[in-house]
């Protein structure tokens, strides 16, 4: 097993090899991990850090995944737009191809 840091940018991260370790981490240590790094990113475009995606973990942001599980990535409304996901699947592919 092996624990080691690393300097990202202004960043720390941590790595960790151990898939044991790893699922201790994010099991009896979920809610320390639970939280983004602020950017401005979230800041400018993500409206003071209030979408999902860098909303910091409480009750905001459970709020938020629940209506995107419900409203947005429901099987329904999913299906509603399978022909749109299927033609920039084939837009994408076409471009890939001919680099």
């Amino acid at each position: 097993m092996m624990i080691f840091s690393l300097r990202f940018g202004s960043r720390l991260l941590v790595i960790i090899s151990s898939p044991c370790t790893v699922e201790e981490c994010f099991t009896k240590n979920d809610i320390i991990f639970a939280n983004r790094p602020i950017f401005l990113f979230g800041k400018y475009i993500g409206y003071s850090n209030t979408i999902v995606t860098s909303a910091p973990y409480g009750e905001h942001w459970r709020n938020l995944r629940r209506l995107s599980a419900l409203e947005i990535f429901s099987p329904n409304r999913l299906n509603m737009f399978i022909g749109t996901r299927r033609d920039e699947i084939k837009i994408l592919l076409h471009r890939l191809s001919q680099n």
